[in-house]
Formats: C-alpha cells, sequence, structure tokens
C-alpha cells in the first residue's frame, strides 16, 4: 500500500513554532509540528496497515501467533490499523447503517425521547446542542451510545456508585432500531475477546493472559452523526484525543468515506481513509497502553467531515472491568521512558472522573460531585483502633514478643496486598496493615521508655519520631515512583524484606522486657481483656468511618451515616463500662484520668492531631489547586515540613536531656504551632515558593517540638505501670483528632468554594459541581483567563477558611500544656521538682532572699547541681 500524504493542519502556534493541540490521558497536550532534517524529527509512520483477520479464530496457535506479531506491529509504531475479513458481513454492516440512518432522520422530538440525560449513565441520545455544550463549539455532531443491559449484578460493581450505573434508552417510534443495534453488538463483542487474545499473544503471554481483566468488560458503542462541514478547526466534527478504552472498533461504511485523522510523532496529521474490503479502523486505547507498559500506543486522532456530505461512524470501546486497576502486564522495553498514567486508579473510578468531566451537564455529575469516588483507604481508622489495644498487650506477653508478632502481622499484611486483585482484597489487608503500623508505631515508643533512663528518653524518643516523620515524607514518593516504573505492588513488596532483616536484629538487641513475668502463655492468655479490646476496635471502626466517610462515601444525613454513629458511640459506653467494672487488666483505665497533666495533654494532642492532618492534606491540595502544581512538585514542596519537623524533634529532645526539664519545649511548639497557623493563613494565589518553604518550616519544626516531648511527658508523670497505655492513648487521641479535623474541614471547604463559585457569573451550576469535586483542573481548559482566576481565588477561599480555624485550636492546645507542671527529671533518679522550684533554691542559696521577695527571670546555666550559674533577679522596687 503506497505512504498517505500527510496533511499539515496547524491548531494553534507557540513562541517555538507551530503545534498541534489534544487531548490525552484526560489532560491538555500539545505536539510541535517537525519537517524532516529540523531538530526533534523522528522517524514515524505515513500511513495506516491493512491486517487480515481471516485466521483470528484459526485452530493452529502458531497461525494465530503470526498474526498477533503483524497486531504488535502495527500497535506498536502506528497505534491504528485497519481489520479486513472480519465476522462482521456486509449484509449486517448494511443494516446496522440503515438503521442509524433512519434514527437521526427522525424528528428530533422523538429522537429526545431517548434522550442520554434521562439515564443515570449517560446512555441514549445526545444532540448537537448537548455535544457543543459540554465538549465546546468547535465540536459539530450528534450521537446515539448503548452498551450492555448489565444482567449480572456483578457487572459494574465495585467503584462505580450506586444509582450512577449505565442503563440503555430506547426511542419507542422505532423499535427496530434497538434490535439493529442489539444484533450488531452481540456480533462485535466475541470479535473483540479474540482480539484482546491476539494481543495477549503480542505481548509473549498466554492467550487467555487477559480475560480476567475483561470478565464484564466496559464496552460500549457510539453511534455518531457528523453534518457536512468545512475543515476548519471550529467545525472539527471531533477534537484532536485519545481513547479511553483497551481499544476500539471503528466500522467503515462505503457511501460515507472517512473523516478520520491519525496524528504522528512530528505533528503531521495522517489521513485514514474509507478501503473497500476493510471493515474496520481500529486503535490502542489509553488502558491498552497501560496494561502493556507503553509498547502498543495510544495514538492521538481527530475526525473532520471534508466529504460535503453528511457521515455516519459506529466506534465499539472495549475497556476492562470496573474494578481492575491498571497493573502493566509486562514491564517497558529496554531503554523506553515510558511512565504509568493509570496505575493508582480502577476503571470505574476513570469511568466517574470521565462522566463528570465530559457529561459535566449532564444530572448525574452533580451526584458524583457530590458523592466524589466511592472509594476510601481505611488503614488509618484501623490504625487508630488498634494502638491502645497493641500498647496493652505488651504489658501481659512481654514487649519483645508483642513486638514480633505486631511485625509479623504488619509484614503479612502488606504481602498479600502487593497480591491483590481486586479492591475489596486490597482493602481488607491494607486494615491488617494499618494494625500493625499502629502497634509498630505504639510499640517502638514503648521500649525507649522502657530502655532509657527518664533524663534521656526525651532525645531516644525524638530520635524515634524523626525517622517516622522521615518515613511519611519520602514513602509516598518513593511509592509513587514504584508504581510508575515498576508496579504500585512493589510500594508493598518493598517493606517486608527490611522487616525480615529487622527482625533477627531486634531479637539480638532488644532485652526481653516482661511485665509480666513467671506467668505461664495460658494465664497471660486469660488476662488479656478480649471484651474490651473487641467493643474498642469495633467503636473506633464505626465511629471512624461515617466521620470521615460521610459526605463522600454516603450522605452525612443518610441513614447508613446516622446509624454507624449511633452504634459507635453504644459500644463506647458499653468499653468504658468493661473497662471500669470487669476488666482485670483494663486496655484503658480509668485511674489514667486521674492526673491533671495527662487530661491536659490528651486535650491537647487532639486538637493539635486536627491541625497536625490537615496540616498534611490540605498544603499539598492548596499547592495543586491554587498554584496548579503537580502532584509530585507539591509532594516536593512539602519535604521541607517534614525535615523541620525532624529537626524539631531531635533538638527539643537533645535540651531535655541536657537540662532535664520537657515542658518548656512542648510549649514553646506550641506557642510557635500559633504563630505559624496565622502566617498560613497569608497563603495566597500569588504566593512565591520561597515564602512557602519557610513557613512550611516554621510550621515543620514546631511540630517536632511538641510531638516527642507530649509523650515523654505524659511517660513520666503516670505511673509506670501504665507507660504502655500512655503511649497507646496518646498516639490514638492524636490519630482520632486527625480523623476528625480533616471530616469536618471538608464539607467547610466545599461550602466556602461553593458560595465563592456563586459569585462567578460565568460557571454553569454543573462546572461548578465539578469544580468543587474534581479541582479547577477539571474545566480550565474550558473557561477564560478571568474566570481562571476567580476560580483560583475561590479555591484560596476554601483553603484559608481551614486555615482559619486552625488558629483557635491550635490556642486550646496551647492553654491547655500553659497548665501542665513544669518539672525536672534527675539523671540518676526520678526526683521531680518544679522549674520555679528549682530556681528559687538556687536564689535563695545564692542572695539569701525569699519568694515572697522577689519576681524571678531566669536563664540558668544547665549544671548538675543546679547553682545560680547566670541567672537574674529582679526586686519589685529595684534591680539586683
Amino acid at each position: 500500500m503506497s505512504a498517505l500524504t500527510a496533511q499539515e493542519t496547524v491548531y494553534g502556534s507557540s513562541d517555538d513554532g507551530k503545534y498541534v493541540t489534544y487531548r490525552a490521558g484526560g489532560k491538555p497536550g500539545k505536539r510541535l509540528i517537525r519537517q524532516p532534517g529540523e531538530p526533534g524529527w523522528v522517524e514515524s509512520f505515513d500511513r495506516i496497515p491493512v491486517i487480515d483477520f481471516t485466521n483470528i479464530d484459526h485452530p493452529d496457535v502458531d497461525v494465530r501467533r503470526k498474526l498477533a506479531a503483524e497486531l504488535a506491529e502495527a500497535a506498536e509504531n502506528v497505534g491504528f490499523w485497519y481489520a479486513a475479513n472480519t465476522p462482521v458481513t456486509d449484509e449486517l454492516v448494511s443494516a446496522t447503517f440503515a438503521a442509524l440512518e433512519k434514527f437521526f432522520s427522525m424528528p428530533v422530538e422523538q429522537r429526545a425521547e431517548a434522550s442520554w440525560m434521562k439515564t443515570p449513565g449517560a446512555r441514549g441520545y445526545e444532540s448537537f446542542a448537548d455535544v457543543a455544550a459540554n465538549e465546546g463549539s468547535g465540536t459539530l455532531r450528534e450521537s446515539f451510545i448503548m452498551g450492555d443491559d448489565m444482567t449480572d449484578p456483578k457487572q459494574y460493581s465495585g467503584p462505580i456508585p450506586e444509582g450512577t450505573k449505565p442503563q440503555n434508552i430506547w426511542p419507542s417510534a422505532m423499535p427496530e432500531f434497538k434490535d439493529a443495534l442489539d444484533t450488531y453488538y452481540s456480533v462485535l463483542l466475541p470479535f473483540a475477546r479474540s482480539i484482546l487474545h491476539l494481543f495477549a499473544l503480542a505481548l509473549g503471554l498466554e492467550e487467555n493472559a487477559l480475560d480476567h481483566l475483561h470478565n464484564f468488560p466496559m464496552a460500549a458503542l457510539r453511534a455518531l452523526h457528523y453534518p457536512p462541514q468545512v475543515a476548519t478547526e471550529s467545525a472539527a466534527g471531533f477534537l484532536a484525543h485519545a481513547d479511553f478504552s483497551s481499544f476500539t472498533l471503528v466500522l467503515q461504511g462505503a457511501k460515507y468515506g472517512s473523516g478520520l485523522e491519525v496524528l504522528n510523532m512530528n505533528g503531521h496529521w495522517i489521513p485514514a481513509p474509507y478501503i473497500p474490503g476493510v471493515t474496520f479502523t481500529c486503535n490502542v486505547g489509553d488502558y491498552l497502553q497501560s496494561l502493556s507498559s507503553g509498547r502498543f500506543v495510544s495514538t492521538v486522532h481527530r475526525v473532520v467531515n471534508t466529504s460535503g456530505n453528511e457521515r455516519y461512524s459506529l466506534p465499539f470501546f472495549f475497556s476492562p472491568d470496573p474494578s481492575v486497576t491498571l497493573t502493566p502486564v509486562v514491564n517497558p522495553k529496554t531503554g523506553s521512558d515510558y511512565e504509568a498514567e493509570y496505575t493508582d486508579d480502577p476503571i470505574g473510578k476513570q469511568y466517574v472522573r470521565r462522566l463528570m468531566y465530559a457529561r459535566r451537564f449532564h444530572p448525574t455529575a452533580k451526584r458524583l460531585a457530590e458523592l466524589e469516588i466511592p472509594e476510601k483507604d481505611w488503614k488509618y481508622e484501623y490504625i487508630t483502633g488498634s494502638q491502645m489495644i497493641v500498647a496493652r498487650c505488651s504489658d501481659v506477653f512481654g514487649r519483645r514478643t508483642a513486638l514480633f508478632k505486631i511485625l509479623l502481622i504488619f509484614i503479612l499484611g502488606n504481602i498479600m496486598c502487593g497480591f491483590a486483585q481486586n479492591a475489596i482484597w486490597l482493602f481488607t489487608c491494607r486494615g491488617l496493615s494499618g494494625i500493625g503500623a499502629g502497634g509498630i508505631i505504639s510499640l517502638s515508643m514503648v521500649c525507649v521508655a522502657d530502655l532509657v533512663p527518664v533524663r534521656e528518653r526525651g532525645k531516644l524518643q525524638g530520635y524515634t519520631g524523626f525517622t517516622v516523620a522521615l518515613g511519611s515524607g519520602m514513602g509516598p514518593l518513593i511509592g509513587a515512583a514504584m508504581a510508575s516504573k515498576i508496579s504500585w505492588r512493589w510500594a508493598f513488596w518493598i517493606t517486608p524484606p527490611m522487616l525480615a532483616l529487622a527482625i533477627p536484629i531486634l531479637y539480638l538487641a532488644l532485652p526481653d522486657i516482661n511485665t509480666a513475668p513467671g506467668k505461664s502463655a495460658w494465664n497471660q492468655m486469660r488476662q488479656v481483656d478480649y471484651l474490651g479490646s473487641i467493643l474498642l476496635f469495633a467503636s473506633s471502626i464505626l465511629m471512624l468511618v461515617p466521620i470521615s466517610g460521610g459526605g463522600s462515601i454516603f450522605p452525612w444525613r443518610s441513614a447508613v451515616c446516622m446509624i454507624l454513629i449511633v452504634l459507635g458511640v453504644l459500644l463506647l459506653v458499653a468499653f468504658l463500662a468493661v473497662e471500669r467494672f470487669h476488666a482485670a487488666i483494663p486496655i484503658l483505665p480509668p485511674r489514667l484520668f486521674h492526673h491533671k497533666d495527662v487530661n491536659l495533654i490528651l486535650l491537647a494532642t487532639a486538637t493539635h492531631g486536627w491541625i497536625y492532618y490537615g496540616t498534611m492534606f490540605f498544603i499539598p491540595l492548596y499547592l495543586q489547586e491554587v498554584l496548579t502544581v503537580s502532584a509530585l512538585r507539591a509532594g516536593v514542596l512539602l519535604l521541607p515540613m517534614v525535615f523541620s519537623q525532624g529537626l524539631g524533634l531531635g533538638l527539643a529532645g537533645k535540651v531535655s536531656t541536657a537540662t532535664g526539664f520537657i515542658v518548656p519545649q512542648m510549649q514553646f511548639g506550641y506557642a510557635l504551632g500559633l504563630v505559624s497557623c496565622g502566617l498560613l493563613y497569608r497563603f495566597d494565589v500569588d504566593t512565591s515558593t520561597g515564602y512557602i518553604v519557610g513557613i512550611l518550616l516554621l510550621i515543620g519544626f514546631a511540630a517536632g517540638c511538641t510531638l516527642q516531648t507530649s509523650l515523654v511527658t505524659m511517660q513520666n508523670t503516670a505511673p509506670e505501670d501504665l507507660r504502655a497505655v500512655i503511649t497507646g492513648a496518646r498516639n490514638t487521641f492524636r490519630s482520632f483528632g486527625g480523623s476528625i479535623g480533616l471530616a469536618a474541614a471538608g464539607p467547610i471547604r466545599s461550602s466556602v468554594i461553593r458560595t465563592a463559585l456563586m459569585q462567578i457569573s460565568s460557571l454553569t451550576e454543573q462546572q461548578r459541581s465539578a469544580i468543587i469535586a474534581l479541582g479547577p483542573s477539571a474545566i480550565i481548559g474550558d473557561v477564560d483567563s478571568n474566570t481562571r482566576s476567580l476560580m483560583l481565588q475561590a479555591m484560596k477561599k476554601g483553603i484559608q477558611a481551614i486555615y482559619l480555624g486552625f488558629m483557635p485550636l491550635m490556642a486550646v492546645s496551647l492553654i491547655a500544656v500553659l497548665f501542665v507542671n513544669v518539672v525536672q527529671q534527675g539523671r540518676s533518679a526520678e526526683v521531680k521538682q518544679t522549674y520555679y522550684g528549682v530556681l528559687m533554691a538556687a536564689l535563695k542559696e545564692q542572695i539569701g532572699l525569699d519568694e515572697a521577695d522577689l519576681i524571678v527571670s531566669v536563664t540558668a546555666n544547665t549544671r548538675e547541681d543546679w547553682s545560680f550559674g547566670g541567672g537574674k533577679a529582679q526586686f519589685l522596687n529595684g534591680d539586683l
């Protein structure tokens, strides 16, 4: 077949030269138009190959492999091919196109009876006006969409919300239209599955290797009608784009010609005209590109009807199951720089996002915007519910035994996460790893408190906190890099080998601190507070699930939300009763709350948890939605806060060890946190990177001064036998405060943003809903610069409302810790004196004055005997 001449139609220009603009992977893009010999010119296709599918179901697998090799060459080098000699007969083609002509020639009122606006999944008839409203005035076509009738309850499950599943709708005035499309669909679906087998062979896999990803494929048939039009940008029948599918099959019609054009790597449009004897024009979609690690290319294309006649087209989109997460089935080619686009989200979630964007004027878009996406990782709810339980169990079984068991639980959970084949499997195992993660955090802090003297605890706990902060900052970046370069599964598999190595080291280095010596394993088992553990864990989960999922997974006023909260509260009351009257070794002993300082620090910890987790969540959101930086850059910009937090942890610990005083560092941290919250409120749409980094450094340092000092103060205040309980309680209160804070902040932010968006008259209600659910990027390419600026201001106001709430919360934390007794920890013995008392004793010894005679302001050198050393006193009526 001779090469076809490339058309050099230009959509726009830039400072670097002419380029073609398009939309691929759900994002806008552009490609420079290059000529042979120019910088950047590469060898690229200039024609669409023709493949004969006569042997697609040949009984000899070697014959099928030969056909698969031919398909692989086309999919790798072009991304498009013609399909000849397929199971679709000429008679079926003629009957199908005849049905299309009759339907689109009916009066518009009869076509509108089957309007896509009447079905939750946007199936049915889409008018010229509907298409133009959703995709811009440059798109000139009308269409009809149908798919499977979903007779199997397993279809469209998981990530697609109830009430939004696709459902077919048909015009009553033309019942034969349904029969024609159903017949065509029933022939095409098995043909598509046979092509899927060829792609598996093309990747060097078994023929059925991709079948489990397409048990209930998201397949759709779209009948398109293009009126005659002039070949200009503003009259394009279908603007430049790549397909959301595994692959697409477009039915050819002899009398209609073809307006399809394919973009090669040099920015040239290659026409794909009708060829006699060819049934389909086919192409690779984004999903198959992801599954193949970029070996098969999803090529940008467009439709322009230059024939001067009306034109009909019938594309069939074949995609994986809704619950499938697009993990590549093969590795990238050696030397490839391909980066996966869809490894994080299941296909159903992509469908929901596309429906909210591309069909944002559909009624379902508003519902989806309110529901967001019905998928959540509940790991942190399991962490919150497990920390006190695991800490208390270490009092029964011993620290080392408890730590080893919780490490094994975490390892098992992560390994199983990596092997997950569906969402339920993944989230269940995430819960298991969450229990392990919560236990590891608490027990590591308990072991440090057991092993080192009181005065050294601040320093060692600071080191422990620094490692946690470092892991929290670097972990997501490393995981994201592994997911894009290798597979998301390795984000789970990377930790078990390291932890497996740590277990024998811990066994040799960690003393067997048995808090219940001499007791048999049976007696230890009998002492476990099983009833209290079940009640605490269940109440935590039942309350945190609706708190963190309300407004996104289900409406706040829904029966599910109310029932879960009520049950959680009732189980919490039952838990407290069991701890008070029944448990031999309570998980949360009531006498813990007899200590004023413990209560004050728990209050400060809970409110600070609200701020801490809110900062970690909403600052990246501010960076992405207001400053429009990428998710990766937002993660990098957060690192200064993480590292300064580690610095604050280490410095506060060293000061505690050197002076014997812990509370002043904690009070300083909360005071600095209050200042930083006020500065955080000044973030704007044009805030410089330097200012942001500076404030984040301040926030991190303030948090570092409070995190471990609060823990050590509580450990030193309460009785020694409650050390593990104190640690678990502190961590639980902090996590619980964070969960409540995030749940409360979401609706506040949405309400403020919606109010601000209502003032932007150039936005529609559907656009406002899409912005709230997906951020300004959902429609930012469809609005002018003024509207864009107003949108970013609205997003800023939503974030600022959260920051404004941080200030009174931080003030509560600061006021609470100001009433905590300031005590000194001895080096060799836990001799506790008030800070004020130590200074007064030194002053009296040095100058012979009583407390009633003076007001003290001291800056004392750190010395073992706490002598006056550089102290300074001021009389009421004169200076000393």
